[in-house]
């Protein structure tokens, strides 16, 4: 009797030993996972924002009016960044390469003319950094922003650069270049057919709905703008847009490409 108990004794102690060292085991296998998974990163501008697009502002100036800026960010991580000296110049200088951001993913440089120019990416705004990239303080630290435009389609000079996917040329006899611009005051329009002044209205809605409408122009002839009657009676046609950073592409109902322009800021 003595003998059976003995040996159900021990093996109810093999079978919680057993137990023991299994979930030991578990535990460090839990351990091990746990230490193999990767560390979050968490959410910054780079990978959080939708950064690129066409920034614009007029940054102060030491011996000017104000630097009238605009940068254009790439999803590739190219810029071009143009600047005119207001009241100095009238020369727009233009520069371009890639830029890079720094270990957090907030901030990124740009290299131009082998001076480093820095910025704090924000929603929908660049802050102009100082050499140390640091933000700039005091009472003109909201001089020193840059504002991103790309979703906004009004108030801005859009250049005709093609047409029913020919592209359009200004030549030296043209009065001026056509182009439109979309007010937000009563929702008008004024332009230029490339030959004649054109007023009209438009509505716009939403999924980037576009209509003109009663699109009126002067009657003065123009013989190198072939494509003035065609410009005119394209408008007739939009219904839709689409914008890629600073290009307006106009669609028809069909959603087939109409035209393209661009936007020109320095005017």
């Amino acid at each position: 009797m003595l003998k059976s108990l003995f040996s159900i004794l021990i093996v109810i102690s093999l079978i919680i030993s057993g137990c023991q060292s299994q979930n030991s085991s578990n535990s460090d296998n839990e351990t091990n996972s746990e230490e193999q998974k990767p560390i979050p990163t968490g959410d910054n501008s780079q990978n959080s924002l939708d950064w690129h697009g066409t920034y614009q502002g007029t940054l102060p100036c030491a011996d000017c009016e104000g630097i009238q800026t605009e940068i254009v960010l790439k999803g590739d991580g190219s810029f071009t960044m143009t600047t005119q000296y207001l009241g100095k110049s009238k020369t727009r200088n233009t520069s371009s390469g890639s830029f890079s951001w720094d270990e957090t993913g907030s901030n990124i440089t740009l290299s131009v003319d082998g001076t480093n120019n820095q910025y704090k990416v924000g929603e929908y705004v660049l802050f102009k950094l100082d050499n140390e990239g640091n933000r700039i303080t005091g009472d003109l630290a909201a001089n020193y922003i840059l504002r991103k435009i790309d979703d906004q389609i009004t108030e801005r000079y859009w250049k005709l650069i093609s047409l029913n996917g020919k592209a359009i040329a200004m030549t030296e006899t043209q009065p001026r270049e056509a182009h439109f611009i979309l007010k937000n005051q009563e929702q008008k329009v004024n332009g230029h057919t490339g030959c004649n002044t054109m007023n009209g209205k438009f509505e716009t809605g939403p999924d980037r709905k576009l209509e003109f409408k009663g699109i009126i122009s002067t009657r003065m002839a123009c013989m190198d703008v072939p494509y003035e009657s065609e410009f005119t009676q394209m408008l007739d046609k939009v219904r839709t847009y689409s914008l890629v950073s600073d290009t307006l592409i106009l669609r028809s109902e069909a959603d087939a490409e109409l035209a393209k322009l661009y936007s020109v800021y320095f005017r």
